[in-house]
């Protein structure tokens, strides 16, 4: 009676396991989906017109139901027709991107890695900013992996005198990004919720400091591990900041521009919806076109270089910086969600074939 009663709550105990699991996927889908509705529907104000009529809402219904195996991935892939102009199939809809494609090609347990900012210097050393300090669990180190007390950092923090920039460890989007100069900052008043680290303030390339100067431009590269451990590279963007912002994240307003794999730009700058921004930065005037980049063949080179390094995830967005001397410098990578979907829009589809 007892092993009859064991199995039977074994049974019931799976059976909800597997409705809750179905429960959350229908969630995470839903939510979603409902943020690319309402995306479309503020560009449809914005622009006020729309693209997606009846006829062709039906036939971005009959690719997704042919290539995903359901109409109801239709929502992204609507949004990405208002954006473009015109329906392009190899799209693959950001709802299957992130809940279907990247827990396969990018498992949890690696990617999740690319949130501890602290671990970037050992992980690809000589390509990355290594840290002065790291606060881990409450405990201060320096970069000979000492244990400092309060005492000892006020000390080595007055004797560096000079502005860093302090990031919570796990931190995305340029937000909790702190500068301060070294002498004042307080250690009680520091962000008591999260690890942390201390990093030089990157010194950007002349060219790039001149079409904005107030935060650090970086290049997203998003790479893609293929076959045999080959590394191709999918795009790249270079992000600017606006209104005298420290950070270039579109987030926080930043725009950005694409730039091909021979260095030329885009005439046109975009904002965080993939919309046009304006062929001019709109606070140093700078004319975008005119902008020339002779080393991207090294940022493409490093980004190469560090993912071989790495090669346990499929996908990976690099955040790059261009030194003063023009030597690129990873601050940061994502593989948790690299950023994919209004890029696959403007300018893919970007694995049409794959």
């Amino acid at each position: 009676m007892y092993d009859l009663i064991s199995r039977f709550l074994f049974r019931i105990k799976r059976a909800l396991i597997v409705l809750n699991d179905r429960f959350e996927r229908f969630a995470m889908y839903r939510v979603s989906r409902n943020e690319a509705r309402n995306l479309r529907k503020r560009l449809i104000k914005i622009r006020g017109y729309k693209i997606v009529n009846r006829p062709l809402k039906a036939e971005i219904k009959r690719y997704c139901r042919e290539t995903f195996g359901s109409s109801a991935y239709w929502p992204w892939l609507a949004l990405y027709t208002e954006m473009r102009g015109e329906f392009i199939e190899g799209w693959i809809p950001d709802d299957v991107y992130r809940f279907e494609i990247l827990p396969k090609v990018n498992p949890e347990i690696f990617a999740s890695l690319s949130d501890a900012k602290s671990m970037d210097h050992k992980l690809f050393p000589g390509i990355t900013v290594e840290p002065h300090l790291t606060r881990i669990r409450g405990e201060y180190i320096d970069r000979r992996g000492n244990v400092l007390d309060e005492d000892q950092v006020r000390e080595y923090l007055i004797n560096l005198n000079r502005e860093i920039v302090i990031k919570p460890d796990n931190g995305r989007q340029g937000k909790g990004i702190l500068f301060l100069h070294s002498r004042h900052i307080r250690i009680d008043e520091l962000p008591a919720d999260s690890d942390l680290v201390f990093q030089e303030v990157a010194r950007q390339h002349k060219s790039l400091r001149e079409v904005y100067p107030h935060s650090v431009n970086t290049f997203r590269v998003l790479t893609h591990m293929e076959k045999r451990g080959e590394v191709a590279v999918k795009f790249i963007n270079l992000r600017f900041g606006t209104e005298k912002n420290r950070v270039d994240n579109v987030s926080c307003g930043g725009i950005w521009i694409s730039v091909k794999m021979n260095g030329e730009v885009s005439s046109s700058a975009y904002d965080e919806f993939g919309l046009e921004a304006g062929e001019h930065h709109p606070d140093t005037g700078y004319r975008f076109k005119e902008l020339r980049i002779p080393f991207v063949d090294d940022i493409i080179a490093c980004c190469k270089v560090a993912h071989k390094s790495y090669p346990y995830v499929g996908l990976v967005g690099w955040d790059v910086y261009v030194n003063e001397s023009g030597r690129p410098i990873i601050l940061e990578w994502n593989a948790k969600n690299p950023w994919f979907w209004d890029i696959d829009a403007q300018f893919g589809p970007l694995f049409l074939g794959k």
